[in-house]
Formats: C-alpha cells, sequence, structure tokens
C-alpha cells in the first residue's frame, strides 16, 4: 500500500507505538528552517490549505524523515507529500505528544531513577526503581519494596519510542539517488480562520466614500506559517461528514473562483 496512509499505522501511532518498518530506518528531522516556501489558503469556514516546499539533502534508499511543525489540527487523511524521483512508502501522523503521564505511561517495565532530597541537608539520594503500574498513579519497585506515594522526583534516562515533544508527520521514502531534494507537502488543517472589518468614510461634500478593509487572521493551529503567502477565500465550502474532505485539485478551484479577495504578499502567520 504505497503512498497511503495505514490503518494499523495509525493505531500505532494513537497508542504510542512505532511501526515496525518506520522503527527500523534512523530519522532524519526536516523542521519549519527547511521551508523554502509556504502557501496557506485560509477559508472562512476554520480551516485552511497548506502547500510548503521543504529541502533536504537525501541518501539513495529508504530514508526516514519526520516532519516537524505540522500542527495539532492537521488532518492526516488530506495529507499529499512528494517530491521528483523520490517514492513516499509509508507516513504515519505521530500526535501522541509528550507529557508527565504519557512519560510514565511509556516507561510501564522500563528502569528509571528515583531523586530524594533530604529535607534537612538538602543531600540527594539517587534510587534504581521499575514502573510497574501508572493507573491512578505511578507504582514502582524500588529493591525489594514496591511503593506508590513516590517521595521525589522520577528522572528518566530516555525519551521512550512514539512520544514526541511536538507533532510530527512520519515519513518512509524512497530516493532514486544521493541528491538534494525538495519536498512538496499540502494538507488541510483546522485552527485557521478569517475575517474582514470595513470602515467607511464619506468626505466634507458628500460626494465620496471611501471603504477601507482590515483582515484579521487567527492561528490556532499549533505551529507558525512566518513569511508565507496567504490566500483568503470567502463563501461556503462544501463539506461532507461534518469537516472538509475536498480533494486537493477542488480546493484549489474553489480558491480560484470563490475568492473576492487574495494577497501574493508574504505575512507572517503566527
Amino acid at each position: 500500500m504505497r503512498g497511503k496512509f495505514l490503518c494499523g499505522a495509525a493505531l500505532a501511532a494513537a497508542l504510542g507505538l512505532a511501526p515496525p518498518a518506520l522503527a527500523e530506518t534512523p530519522e532524519t528531522v526536516v523542521g519549519g528552517e527547511a521551508r523554502s516556501a509556504v502557501t496557506l489558503t485560509v477559508y472562512n469556514g476554520g480551516f485552511a490549505l497548506v502547500d510548503e516546499r521543504r529541502r533536504l539533502e537525501l541518501p539513495a534508499g529508504r530514508s526516514r524523515l519526520a516532519l516537524t511543525e505540522v500542527g495539532t489540527a492537521l488532518q492526516p487523511e488530506t495529507v499529499i507529500l512528494g517530491g521528483p524521483d523520490l517514492s513516499v512508502l509509508e507516513r504515519v501522523f505521530a500526535f501522541d505528544l509528550l507529557t508527565p503521564q504519557r512519560l510514565l505511561e511509556a516507561s510501564v517495565g522500563e528502569r528509571v531513577r528515583v531523586v530524594r532530597t533530604n529535607r534537612e541537608t538538602g543531600e540527594e539520594t539517587v534510587l534504581e526503581a521499575e514502573v510497574l503500574a501508572v493507573a491512578g498513579g505511578p507504582v514502582l519497585r524500588i529493591g525489594d519494596r514496591i511503593e506508590t506515594a513516590v517521595p521525589g522526583r522520577i528522572v528518566f534516562d530516555r525519551l521512550p519510542p512514539g512520544l514526541r515533544e511536538r507533532p510530527s508527520l512520519l515519513a518512509e521514502v524512497e530516493s532514486a539517488g544521493a541528491a538534494p531534494r525538495e519536498l512538496a507537502l499540502s494538507y488541510l488543517t483546522g485552527g485557521l480562520s478569517w475575517q474582514a472589518d470595513y470602515v467607511a468614510s464619506l468626505n466634507a461634500a458628500e460626494d465620496r466614500l471611501d471603504l477601507s478593509a482590515l483582515i484579521t487572521v487567527s492561528n490556532n493551529s499549533g505551529t507558525d506559517f512566518d513569511n508565507a503567502a496567504l490566500r483568503l477565500v470567502a463563501g461556503q465550502i462544501n463539506q461532507v461528514g461534518g469537516g472538509p474532505k475536498m480533494a486537493r485539485s477542488e480546493m484549489l478551484q474553489a480558491a480560484a473562483m470563490d475568492a473576492p479577495m487574495a494577497s501574493a504578499a508574504p505575512a507572517p502567520v503566527a
């Protein structure tokens, strides 16, 4: 199943597990600094189409990519990813983010350290422990004891597999050769909206009316889009099943036909 989201992979991501194909390949992080161009088409239904290009060096053969700075509101089923001489074998949206609770849950069965501080002397004692369970609170085995109300700080030696500091689009790709590549990434995301406020000014002779507009773009998508070319689309967008499900070509056609105002000039959206 090439170039498609796999149900099993999506389930694995939801459970904090890495799919086998992706887990066995070294990972290359492709962050926002790799962006060479970004275009936002923002609809007044509270969502937007993101089109961007990211540049990176790829070796020949298979690579595992982690595209960060995509935001928590990304709709995985709408992602289109590709590039010249590049085959996309598998994609997973990793949205299982790092929290103290998830860190403990992902460490069940693993070894951690418990740091205890003497209140009188300030001296710290480090104990080795095993995480047995976390339901209702952490349960640790420390030596020959099992403790629940753990006095002290729990220290983790590493980040458990499957947990990430920020949402990431994982992709296993195959490159025809070692060369610089430009990835084309597009997807729908929620959390973006716009509104227009108009002010009419009548001149002293009362024979001329000047109309000005102020556009406000709100971004709650979970990521920033610095220096993005911005397009604003008014009108009703057809939605299926409670959310925008239009194909990319249809979205672009709607943008071209329905937009009463658009700006091609770069504008930061934060």
